[in-house]
């Protein structure tokens, strides 16, 4: 097909107009640096959580940070949509100094756009692990929100550090990203259940090759079940109270 990059919209083949999740695109002006872009993804990350909001990073592969929030699905696009809208606005009228949620360039000068037309039906945004046709070939990855601390830039990663992303994806901080609460418990569970089953091979046909198989025995902290969550829903009192 002789494709480079994958973008998708927000939700599932079954349902399209069902999204199950909503992106937040932090485009930085050419005169910022990473650490503002850090900064304001942190900061979105503190404001969605302050509606009941569980959200996660990617790195982008170019210049920026997408915060990802997933949703169960059960609402309208155009509720989506307005909700990205409104929750951008109010951002940007919270920081006008730093935060731009218009694509009018004239004032993007020393600004974050917060790109939420990701949302729109119809757009789309770009997958995690799809490779950018950018210099070097940078791959737009998932990480945890304590890696962004450390990190100087939004392309760390190219098509071929094949072996170091796989080893990521199956590290025990990035099972359950980018999954609504509850699913993401689900995927915790299995992944004690199947590290307790038997130290150093998981129990499937595929043994010693299968992603959950571990080195030694999991540590205690993987022993009890996580505390059941709710789901990540958008309800109509949010977007008439934005």
């Amino acid at each position: 097909m002789g494709t480079i990059e994958f973008h998708a919209w927000g939700g599932r083949a079954g349902d399209v107009e069902q999204p199950d999740f909503m992106i937040f695109g932090l485009d930085p002006d050419e005169g910022l640096d990473f650490e503002a872009v850090k900064s304001a993804a942190r900061r979105i990350q503190d404001r969605l959580a302050d509606i009941g909001l569980v959200s996660f990073a990617m790195l982008s592969g170019g210049k920026g940070v997408h915060v990802i929030v997933p949703f169960t699905p059960g609402h309208a696009l155009e509720a989506h949509k307005d909700f990205a809208h409104r929750f951008a606005e109010a951002l940007s009228l919270a920081e006008p100094d730093r935060i731009l949620a218009t694509m009018n360039k004239a004032k993007r000068k020393g600004k974050i756009l917060i790109d939420w037309l990701r949302n729109r039906r119809g757009a789309t945004a770009v997958l995690p692990h799809s490779s950018r046709a950018r210099a070097h070939s940078p791959v737009a990855v998932p990480i945890t929100w304590g890696e962004l601390a450390e990190l100087t830039n939004a392309h760390p990663f190219g098509v071929g550090d094949t072996k170091v992303l796989l080893r990521r994806s199956r590290s025990k901080a990035l099972p359950g990203w980018g999954l609504p609460p509850a699913r993401k418990i689900q995927q915790m569970k299995m992944l004690r259940m199947r590290t307790r089953a038997r130290p150093g091979r998981c129990r499937c046909q595929a043994g010693r090759r299968c992603p959950m198989t571990v080195a030694a025995k999991p540590s205690s902290k993987w022993a009890s079940p996580a505390p059941a969550q709710e789901d990540n829903r958008v309800e109509p009192t949010i977007h008439r109270s934005s």
